[in-house]
């Protein structure tokens, strides 16, 4: 499995739902040395991955 790709798909914690995720920005998290991405739903909640 590559960095870019998940387990399981990242889902809006208010409405449950991954299909209305899209890639809002990404940090660069210093003690991990990777990529943290943020998206935002439809619905206008922000989700990240870990």
């Amino acid at each position: 499995m590559t960095q870019d790709q998940t387990a399981s798909p990242i889902r809006c914690l208010k409405c449950k739902t991954a299909s209305q995720l899209f890639v809002c920005e990404r940090l660069w998290d210093l003690k991990k040395a990777r990529y943290i991405r943020i998206y935002r739903c439809e619905c206008g909640e922000l989700v990240w991955d870990e």
